[in-house]
């Protein structure tokens, strides 16, 4: 399925990915500093609960209305390319998200451990520029995402609704 490239759109997604990761870094940032009132939560509890939250957000991104915050503003949405046009489950749009957050983890395991002269955060680094080829990669090439093609759906631009007369 090769298509023409607009770097005009694939551009709106990447600005619509980085607004949505940046608020779900400030709720991430905001549980860590609310629960550093309690003394009970403090240490790994204090930032799995706010990576949970994070991973929440990028997760569910898609599922409100089928397209996030990024691509509200963007005018953007997530659409079925099967032939039936039907509704997108909840399932294919966490799904959808998981190489993301997989993304995600293994930026922030690399960022803690990066003073640390451990074997495996080379691995971690091959591992993210695998997912970054195969993924990322994959939709500068065709236009769309591997995963989306797997799943059946795309990321199109809403279509201008025009004013009534």
């Amino acid at each position: 399925m090769k298509t023409e490239i607009n770097l005009k759109f694939l551009f709106k997604r990447l600005l619509a990915l980085f607004i949505d990761t940046t608020i779900a870094c400030i709720v991430l940032f905001a549980v860590v500093i609310f629960l550093r009132n309690f003394n009970s939560i403090r240490g790994f509890p204090q930032i799995f609960i706010g990576v949970l939250f994070f991973s929440i957000i990028i997760l569910l991104r898609d599922v409100n209305n089928k397209f996030s915050i990024g691509k509200r503003i963007y005018k953007l949405k997530v659409v079925s390319t099967e032939k039936n046009n039907s509704n997108i489950s909840v399932y294919k749009l966490i799904i959808r998200n998981l190489p993301v957050l997989l993304y995600y983890i293994l930026l922030g395991i690399i960022a803690d451990r990066k003073n640390s002269e451990n074997e495996f955060i080379y691995i971690l680094y091959l591992l993210i520029l695998m997912f970054m080829f195969f993924d990322i990669g994959y939709l500068f090439q065709d236009g769309v995402r591997l995963i989306d093609q797997y799943l059946k759906i795309e990321v199109i631009e809403e279509e201008k609704k025009e004013l009534k007369k």
